[in-house]
């Protein structure tokens, strides 16, 4: 058997099939704990939640019996027992959770009762939200969607606009770079003739 400093708090769920019966499922509830037991586990707590609707059908079933047990148990244990109640064919459902050293067990309808106290005094009806209020919070955003296609439709005459000068400058400008072209070309061209002419004229060159 292990040592307390052995084990580890586990809580244990079992969901037991409800077409066996009552006596049936009450038998099943001991042979479960004397697994436990056996495998030199130390149940602490432990909670009978009754028939209850399952999420999904399981087996064909669409309920199950719930039972909860807490237990110290040791974590090399923890294989031969999952073995243990996956052989068992009236146990539709298994969940076993580590649970750390500050959990304090509660029962079910301890729970229920916690839950009741966190929920508001109010009807359920007035907890829905109004549809005034509602309508309140969606308005703003129409409004910004309508103002973002006016901006949108506005840029490309601004694009127009703005573009516009920009080609009339460069028609202005290109006939005074070609003049400037001319008048330069021309210019070299005098002085060439200006350089020959001083050549001609220089009497110690002989042709």
């Amino acid at each position: 058997m292990s040592t307390q400093t052995d084990t580890v708090r586990y809580e244990l769920m079992i969901i037991v099939s409800p077409d066996i019966g009552e006596t049936a499922i009450k038998k099943r509830h001991d042979a479960v704990k004397k697994s436990l037991t056996d495998f030199g586990g130390e149940i602490f707590f432990e909670d009978v939640w009754g028939l209850r609707d399952l999420a999904y059908s399981i087996k064909k079933q669409d309920q199950g019996y719930y039972i909860v047990m807490d237990v110290n148990l040791d974590p090399e244990k923890i294989k031969d027992l999952d073995r243990m109640l996956r052989l068992e064919p009236e146990i539709l459902r298994h969940l076993l959770m580590k649970l750390p050293n500050i959990y304090q067990p509660k029962t079910q309808a301890e729970m229920d009762a916690d839950v009741e106290k966190m929920m508001p005094e109010a009807p359920k009806e007035e907890r829905k939200p109004k549809m005034g209020f509602v309508r309140k919070m969606e308005a703003p955003k129409e409004q910004t969607k309508v103002e973002m296609k006016e901006e949108k439709e506005e840029a490309p005459t601004k694009a127009k606009t703005s573009k516009a000068p920009k080609k009339n400058e460069e028609t202005e400008e290109s006939p005074k770079k070609t003049t400037k072209k001319k008048e330069e070309s021309k210019k070299s061209l005098e002085d060439i003739d200006a350089k020959l002419d001083s050549i001609l004229s220089n009497p110690d060159i002989n042709f």
